[in-house]
């Protein structure tokens, strides 16, 4: 309609009107491109604050999850000192629950820490919805730190191995029928364990020497104190990473309000 009476008055060479048509024209398109940006702009905004809340949500079971996996290993620790220094004694004293503490010192739990969101995020490339640059620098250091920091806590030292190879199967066997792992709880795909409070197992005397005579040897002990010393290391990880989890949170609740 309006290009129709643009010529007509073109024709007529009615020139305020050709000037007045243009104005409506112009201004038309102006507004018509400010309400797609607007709309756009709305549209990138509420993606971001979905996504922001979805990443609280994994930062959350982030925490959960490293708080059990942090406890657990304190578990792992206490056998394993326990173990370590049971060998200063002598080797006719040491009996069933020297045992136990080794085989308890040697256990572990690898996965990684969840991401879920923000593989989203990247894989869509969704990561410009957040419009705000130093809040796409605080996800990328975080989820770099944490994929640092899982060259640490994924590692199995030899310990798990050594005992594992010298302790006799019957004796394992044993220990997991009648020591086994609690599950806490799940949460999204992960779970969480808890070693047994207290272990007692039932073996005769001569299996329990000779397994004695088996595990006490400086091969383990070696193992065993290497194992204690990434314990160390792997519980101030589970810190660094869970104090990390909770500057992004309260970053971005701050952002978002």
């Amino acid at each position: 309609m309006i290009p129709r009476r643009l010529a007509a008055n073109v024709r007529e060479q009615n020139w305020f009107a050709v000037a007045i048509e243009l104005v409506v024209v112009v201004v038309g398109v102006f507004i018509g491109i400010e309400v797609s940006n607007w709309n756009a702009g709305r549209l990138q905004h509420d993606a971001a604050r979905t996504y922001a809340t979805r990443i609280r949500e994994d930062l959350a079971e982030n925490i959960a999850d490293l708080e059990t996996r942090k406890a657990y290993y304190r578990q792992v620790q206490s056998h394993g000192l326990a173990a370590l220094a049971a060998m200063d004694r002598p080797v006719a004293s040491l009996g069933a629950q020297f045992l136990v503490d080794a085989y308890e010192g040697s256990q572990v739990i690898t996965r990684i820490v969840g991401q879920h969101t923000y593989d989203e995020i990247l894989s869509v490339g969704a990561i410009n919805s957040f419009a705000d640059v130093t809040v796409r620098k605080h996800l990328a250091y975080y989820y770099l730190s944490v994929r640092n920091s899982e060259i640490s806590l994924g590692y199995i030292p030899p310990y798990r191995e050594t005992l594992r190879r010298h302790l006799p199967y019957g004796v394992q066997h044993e220990i997991t029928s009648q020591c086994p792992e609690r599950v806490l709880a799940t949460y999204s795909d992960s779970f969480a364990a808890k070693l047994a409070q207290s272990c007692t197992i039932k073996l005769p005397a001569a299996t329990v020497a000779a397994a004695v005579a088996e595990v006490d040897i400086p091969e383990v002990r070696l193992d065993l104190n290497r194992s204690l010393a990434d314990l160390d290391l792997k519980l101030l990880m589970f810190d660094r990473v869970i104090a990390r989890a909770k500057e992004l949170d309260a970053f971005l609740a701050q952002h978002d309000s």
